[in-house]
């Protein structure tokens, strides 16, 4: 059975019932971007770019540049044979920690955590296909001093055939 989209009134007011008291400090792209992603949580399926406009009130071309926006920057993917987006793992991990540390134990980040340990690798790195290029997700390392750490930035890419998969560092 689908699910009953949310009305204004259910999801929080818009931009125009908002007071501008209200809407001091606030940068209307991180409101829409955090708006959309409410709404992806709501919905619990891929969206097409009507689908976001009717159900934000966006303008059309607000709704494609911010679309876009996050899809290059790895946040959303996009079928194009269906023409709908979608979160990434990347967004699904986003405050994974906080719930880590909040209820469970056994979560994919701490799950990667003892596999680092039980490894014996220095770093482990969570990746998906993007593509023709891996993104990376997560990434943990030894916190062993004496061993230079170095960073890679969740959400980064790299082309699939530079970049080996399965092997541990």
């Amino acid at each position: 059975m689908p699910r009953r989209a949310l009305s204004k009134d259910d999801r929080g007011k818009s931009d125009k019932e908002m007071s501008s008291r209200e809407l001091a400090g606030v940068i209307k792209s991180a409101k829409r971007a955090l708006e959309l992603f409410d709404y992806f949580a709501e919905c619990r399926r891929p969206l097409s770019v009507t689908d976001i406009v009717r159900g934000l009130d966006y303008p059309q071309s607000s709704a494609s540049a911010l679309l876009k926006s996050l899809t290059k920057l790895g946040y959303l993917d996009y079928d194009r044979y269906q023409r709908l987006y979608m979160p990434t793992l990347r967004v699904a991990l986003f405050g994974g920690w906080v719930q880590d540390e909040l209820f469970s134990h056994k979560s994919l980040s701490h799950l990667i955590d003892e596999l680092r340990i039980a490894s014996g690798a220095q770093t482990i790195i969570l990746g998906m296909q993007n593509d023709i290029y891996v993104q990376y997700i997560h990434m943990v390392q030894s916190p062993r001093q004496d061993i230079p750490a170095w960073y890679i930035k969740p959400g980064s890419l790299r082309p699939s055939a530079a970049q080996p998969q399965g092997e541990s560092c």
